[in-house]
């Protein structure tokens, strides 16, 4: 369900502010992103969201604060700031080492965590639009109430660290008849980077859709929505995807180039599989569904891939199922 809650609008012109709590979402969103990140297979947003106001199930990934857009011509500018709140976990030398998304605030450590770290924001996007060709670039700074140290016991060496970041952004986007193109580059103020690049083309009846991700070990992204098998880190990966007016096929891989929580290795993890539903008669509808996933796994200090699949069949008839 989407919410409003908060949002005050006063036209100025070709311009709007809005004041309260709100998501943006620019370019494939690296920095600004209102996507949910993971699921199978993922997709990425096509262009800047037109609409401020988030959904309340992402409210530990909303801002307070103020937004500002102005435009001219095939020129749009946005300046922003306020402050955030999100649930923390603190460790022994009063660092944050863990910010849990779930919302739920029932043992002894998340009711203490409840709102614990703020975030100061501050940013600003420029972006360009022509008949076939977009361009845009995003900055981004922010400061925390309390030092964060996510490398979570050690497992996650490459985890953030630190009491503030810098992170800006510059994105690509070129439309055709046919589909389009989008291409966008993030850094932060250490060196740690990401890219994402996607592609979608329509021909004859089918869709041909793919992406590719690279988010270095280090490189955090804490208002980002781009896709990502678990919040935008380590990773390096790609989507492709085959579709037709009823039917579907699609495989999904990715590695860890640094070790991960719980494989203390680089691994690599794929899923693939797909969907149909086909009409028998006027009232009578079959579907069926399948996927199949690898993942790694670690056994007497060897590196070894397991393998599942799962079969889903479903009969539509009329009014009932």
């Amino acid at each position: 369900m989407r919410s409003t809650m908060g949002r005050k609008g006063a036209q100025m012109g070709k311009g709007r502010l809005v004041i309260g709590d709100f998501r943006p979402g620019f370019g494939t969103g690296m920095v600004f992103g209102r996507r949910s990140r993971g699921g199978v297979p993922s997709r990425v947003p096509a262009e800047d969201s037109r609409r401020l106001g988030y959904r309340s199930s992402g409210e530990n990934e909303s801002l307070r604060g103020v937004v500002g857009r102005y435009g001219r011509g095939s020129w749009e500018g946005v300046l922003l700031g306020g402050r955030a709140r999100r649930d923390g976990r603190l460790d022994q030398s009063e660092r944050v080492s863990a910010l849990p998304v779930s919302g739920y605030h029932v043992t002894e450590t998340e009711i203490a965590g409840r709102d614990m770290l703020g975030i100061d924001v501050g940013g600003a996007r420029l972006h360009w639009r022509g008949e076939r060709w977009q361009w845009g670039g995003t900055v981004l700074g922010l400061e925390f109430s309390h030092p964060l140290d996510l490398r979570r016991d050690g497992r996650t060496p490459w985890g953030f660290v630190g009491r503030g970041q810098r992170l800006g952004a510059v994105d690509l986007r070129f439309n055709t008849d046919r589909g389009y193109g989008v291409l966008e580059m993030a850094g932060d103020d250490r060196g740690h980077w990401g890219i994402v690049g996607a592609a979608r083309i329509r021909a004859g009846g089918m869709r041909v859709r793919a992406h590719g991700r690279y988010y270095a070990p280090g490189f955090h992204s804490f208002f980002g929505g781009a896709p990502g098998a678990s919040g935008m880190k380590n990773e390096l990966g790609g989507l492709a995807v085959l579709s037709g007016s009823r039917w579907h096929f699609f495989v999904d891989a990715y590695r860890r180039p640094k070790r991960s929580y719980f494989v203390p290795v680089a691994a690599t993890y794929i899923t693939w599989g797909g969907a149909v539903q086909r009409q028998l008669g006027k009232d009578l509808r079959v579907r069926g569904q399948w996927q199949g996933r690898g993942r790694p796994r670690l056994q007497d200090g060897l590196l070894r891939q397991e393998r599942s699949s799962r079969v889903r069949f479903g009969l539509d008839w009329a009014s009932w199922r």
